[in-house]
């Protein structure tokens, strides 16, 4: 899902903006940096900004969705983010993570829209021919 598209943009050289909002905390606390959220999709994060829009009243939703907007729009322009120029140690001294890498390369290499019509028809023919390759990297 979403991690392995955050890997691959990571490595295509995209800058990623993690985010969550999500309530649920099952790796942490929800107040903590990582809002609770499992470590490894922050990994492939240049920024990762916690949000909590929910703190048990929907009486002014626009204004926590306003001051979200503003904060990410603050990780754009007021820090000027940095692309990092290197993979974490964690993936290159792993070998399971390093397949997972080159899986997704294959499959998703220069598809400018994996979410399209075509670009699902692509992932899926690119499986179809490499098949027997993808397997070996499990």
């Amino acid at each position: 899902g979403v991690v392995v598209e955050m890997t691959y943009g990571h490595n295509i050289g995209k800058i990623i903006i993690g985010y969550t909002t999500d309530v649920r905390a099952p790796f942490g606390d929800l107040y903590d940096v990582s809002g609770g959220t499992h470590f490894f999709p922050i990994f492939q994060c240049d920024v990762f900004i916690n949000h909590n829009l929910y703190n048990g009243a929907d009486d002014d939703i626009y204004a926590k969705i306003s001051n979200f907007v503003d904060q990410i729009d603050s990780e754009i322009r007021d820090k000027k983010i940095i692309k990092r120029k290197y993979h974490p140690r964690y993936v290159l001294e792993n070998p399971n993570l390093a397949n997972v890498i080159k899986g997704a390369e294959i499959l998703f290499k220069d598809i400018e829209d994996i979410h399209s019509d075509e670009g699902l028809k692509e992932i899926a023919r690119r499986y179809v021919d490499n098949k027997e390759r993808l397997e070996l990297l499990r």
